[in-house]
């Protein structure tokens, strides 16, 4: 700057008016546009010096509306989301009662009374950013065929199932009867990767854990999990520099579409990324230009201004005010900072201390190209249901319409603290 200005001096033959002004449009320029622009990786100075914890607790989203209406700095809120609470009616006639009443009988209270049938309050909250749009109804959540948790009955014929399909009849089990890729295998301490017989894409991998139970997983792993990942991702860019967007898919157990029961997940890195990720990443890029902000910092902010997120580091992880099915939880962060695979793992288990046994997960990676750097990594990830329920978790509207949930993430975001808590304990 000093040296800028002793140019311009003598440019200007020592003319001290001129001098002066180019002075202060620059300094001004200086102060305008120090700290501005988006975080390079989603969590602002703002956000990152608030509490690792929030203190905000709400116990359901049907909170959520009269809780808003009391917040009188609520512009990001409004920019970001739309909630409603709708009240829906109905009537049960006498012929029907008995077998609305079974069909209920789970629900907290007991089912004698229908008024929580015939009076019911909906909440629905719409992110006008990404229009990602979910429907919440806690009666939902006690119709028929929902279970939130196995047997120990059940829970016993799981794990006995885990164990007899490891060792020798499992081939993941045994990395000498998995294929390579052209460069050869790359190993982690708790992981290998291993090229897909059946691809769906020209560089797509599997990463496999050396646990057999797709249901043994330990922060340690989950660690090397994603620096293996990320190790493998530059591995295919060094030997195709088109291959910039990483992506990684992980399903547990048959029920999430796993395959294989061994624990594995689905590597694969394009030269550009998939629908849903790149449709994200193009909602991020026009907020940065509409409102010069960071959206997944402002999302951030949001979540935590409701008790809806836990930070560390340079990542966040947030229960899903808009989630895609059940028990959706977010981690945004730098995926090279290992606090972004630490809260992976807190989410991971806050779902089997839930009684989750069953997931999907998909994390997308920072582009390689660097052309969008202030874009963070993100994780997401969902409970799939009871691993032996015949009926599919999701249907024409999840597929066609929007979000049909049923369960509160604010309750969730209740466990995940009782995770966090039990996990912070042991260290």
């Amino acid at each position: 700057f000093l040296y800028f200005i002793g140019q311009m001096n003598r440019r200007m033959g020592g003319n001290r008016v001129v001098l002066l002004l180019v002075v202060v449009v620059a300094v001004c320029f200086l102060v305008k546009t120090q700290g501005k622009g988006p975080s390079p990786y989603g969590l602002n100075e703002k956000v990152g010096k608030q509490k690792q914890v929030s203190d905000v607790v709400l116990t359901s989203v049907s909170e959520l509306p009269a809780y808003l209406r009391t917040v009188a700095e609520r512009e990001l809120v409004d920019r970001l989301y739309r909630v409603d609470e709708k009240d829906a009616r109905l009537t049960v006639p006498d012929t029907f009662q008995d077998k609305v009443k079974e069909m209920f009988k789970a629900y907290p209270g007991g089912s004698e009374s229908l008024h929580f049938v015939e009076k019911q309050t909906l909440v629905t909250i719409r992110n006008k950013v990404t229009y990602e749009h979910s429907l919440f109804n806690k009666i939902r959540r006690y119709r028929p065929g929902y279970r939130e948790k196995l047997t120990q009955e059940e829970e016993d014929l799981l794990q006995k199932q885990l164990t007899e399909s490891e060792g020798a009849n499992c081939d993941f089990c045994n990395p000498d009867r998995t294929a390579s890729d052209i460069f050869g295998k790359i190993y982690g301490k708790f992981c290998y990767v291993a090229s897909n017989v059946a691809k769906y894409e020209k560089w797509h991998s599997l990463l496999i854990a050396k646990a057999h139970s797709p249901l043994d997983i330990s922060e340690e792993a989950v660690v090397d999990y994603i620096l293996t990942a990320k190790k493998w991702f530059q591995a295919v860019n060094s030997a195709d520099p088109t291959a910039v967007a990483p992506h990684l898919m992980w399903d547990a157990t048959g029920r999430a579409s796993a395959s294989q029961i061994h624990q594995h997940m689905q590597m694969s890195i394009n030269n550009f990324y998939y629908q849903k990720a790149e449709e994200s990443r193009e909602k991020a890029r026009q907020y940065t230009a509409l409102y010069g902000g960071n959206m997944w910092a402002d999302i951030a902010e949001v979540h935590d201004s409701l008790g809806l997120a836990i930070r560390k580091g340079d990542a966040v992880l947030l229960v899903h005010l808009t989630p895609v099915k059940e028990r959706e939880v977010v981690v945004v962060g730098r995926s090279g900072d290992e606090s972004f695979a630490v809260l992976l793992h807190l989410a991971v288990a806050a779902l089997m201390d839930a009684g989750t046994r069953a997931f999907s997960a998909g994390i997308v990676f920072e582009d390689l190209s660097e052309h969008t750097p202030h874009i963070p990594a993100v994780a997401r990830i969902i409970d799939r249901g009871a691993p032996n329920d015949v009926r599919n978790d999701v249907g024409a509207m999840e597929f066609y319409g929007s979000n049909n949930v049923g369960q509160d993430p604010f309750e969730l975001m209740q466990k995940v603290r009782a995770t966090y808590n039990r996990l912070s304990s042991q260290q």
